[in-house]
């Protein structure tokens, strides 16, 4: 009768310390770079939502403006509002980045529209802060040239400046011209 007998070889032993350390070091690996991807895509999800939050506030002061234009008994009374008395800037005066000038003081002749409770409208002279954030700001700025005959139309500048926030504070801005027929 033949007993079989069981010969230990050095492949039947358990993992050695480098291959635990290589291990735990592909999973350190692969456990930081999700963490990455996933702070990263966290930041730009939250700077497209600020983006998306100014614009909105620019596009409520465009149509407030014009809900203002459309409410005025006639073209002159509205390009003659007192309103707008003193407040219209240079032609080709208004900053291509409104964020520039904005930063060192009150852009000049900035205002804000917005509706009061007996449905008029008023008019103040600061950039508005926007969601209780001081690096968020809307304001308008009026290009009119009064001088210029038979002009029918007068150029609002909306613009908006903020931060987007995340490990970088990179600043923001956008401009929507409104070209209102009077």
């Amino acid at each position: 009768m033949i007993t079989k007998t069981r010969i230990k070889t050095s492949n039947q032993r358990g993992d050695t310390i480098i291959e635990a350390i290589l291990a735990m070091a592909l999973i350190t690996l692969v456990l930081f770079t999700t963490w990455s991807l996933t702070n990263r895509s966290s930041q730009l999800s939250l700077a497209a939502r600020k983006r998306i939050v100014m614009v909105n506030h620019l596009k409520e002061e465009a149509e407030i403006i014009r809900g203002w234009r459309d409410g005025a008994a006639s073209a002159s009374d509205f390009r003659n509002a007192p309103q707008l008395a003193g407040k219209s800037v240079a032609v080709g005066s208004v900053p291509v980045n409104p964020c520039d000038e904005s930063r060192s003081a009150v852009p000049p002749n900035s205002f804000n529209v917005s509706l009061n409770s007996s449905g008029g409208f008023d008019v103040t002279n600061n950039p508005k802060t926007v969601e209780s954030d001081p690096t968020s700001q809307v304001w308008v700025q009026v290009e009119d040239d009064p001088s210029a005959t038979n002009k029918q139309y007068i150029d609002f500048y909306l613009n908006a400046c903020w931060h987007s926030g995340g490990s970088v504070q990179k600043e923001e801005n956008s401009q929507i011209l409104m070209r209102l027929n009077t």
